[in-house]
């Protein structure tokens, strides 16, 4: 095999590695939960139960 072909396989495998390493990133941020924040302008009825 070529050295030209050996280069173009490792540009590959490494373009390959970084995109993987941003894909495992992204899901790991989108399956985490975020939190519910409760706006701090709403009116202190709506935030006492009712009854």
């Amino acid at each position: 095999m070529s050295g030209a072909f050996l280069d173009g396989m490792r540009l590959c495998l490494g373009v390959s590695a970084v995109l993987l390493v941003i894909a495992v990133a992204a899901a790991v941020l989108l399956r985490r939960p975020r939190r519910s924040r409760e706006p701090s302008a709403a009116p202190a009825a709506e935030r006492l139960p009712a009854g």
